[in-house]
């Protein structure tokens, strides 16, 4: 069953589609910007993409490079309230739009292997967004117009990178955690400045950061799992 993008029930209909090939990416429900009803968008193991419709009908497919790493984000790049679809492979960072074709100047190749799936960020909801892209253990920051973001500053750690970078706001005030192999961990500022240390190494597990907000800054946790639970 299809909800809306206000969880109403769409047409609960039963159908099924065909691939050209097999898939072992999960689906992911996107959002129609026309109709607001949530739509399919999947790939192959050839790595064609497909868009399907709330009615199993392939709306376009296309052939990329690799295999998709991680969630397809949809942002709304020229600020018109219509969406994209934002996703990285293993060495490009992709944004197409509702018809299949890459929005310019993306696909971006970047200068190594894309070890973790991007980082998406809109620090204040106003459509301003920010790319962060692990490389093993290099970061780069890039805007929805594919320029790399020159005042970003953490640009290095010193393991490899295990997690995707996570962005949290406690009273107006930003925390991008980085997680590395080694077990540090980074909570920096907006500019990739370090916001506060971390004295103890945390080797964290696949679960993201839960936030729990206090009365006050000081009293607000954010809480993760390391990898022996």
């Amino acid at each position: 069953i299809l909800l809306s993008e206000n969880n109403e029930v769409q047409n609960p209909t039963e159908w099924t589609v065909s691939l050209d090939s097999e898939t072992n990416y999960k689906p992911q429900f996107v959002i129609n910007h026309y109709t607001k009803m949530w739509e399919i968008f999947t790939q192959d193991i050839a790595n064609s993409i497909y868009l399907i419709n709330e009615n199993g009908s392939i709306l376009w497919k296309k052939k990329i490079g690799s295999a998709i790493l991680g969630n397809i984000h949809q942002i709304d790049r020229y600020n018109n309230n219509k969406l994209q679809y934002l996703f990285s492979t293993k060495d490009s960072i992709y944004l197409i739009d509702r018809k299949g074709n890459h929005v310019k100047p993306f696909p971006i190749k970047t200068k190594e292997s894309i070890s973790k799936p991007i980082a998406l960020f809109d620090y204040d909801n106003n459509r301003d967004y920010r790319i962060l892209v692990p490389m093993n253990n290099e970061l780069d920051m890039y805007n929805s117009q594919g320029q790399k973001i020159s005042g970003w500053e953490f640009m290095k750690t010193n393991s490899s990178i295990t997690t995707t970078p996570e962005h949290y706001q406690i009273f107006n005030k930003d925390y991008i955690v980085i997680s590395e192999e080694n077990g540090e961990t980074h909570l920096l500022n907006r500019k990739g400045q370090l916001r506060a240390k971390v004295q103890k190494k945390i080797n964290r597990s696949n679960q993201t950061i839960s936030l729990i907000k206090g009365e006050n800054l000081s009293e607000s946790k954010l809480i993760t799992i390391n990898n022996e639970g």
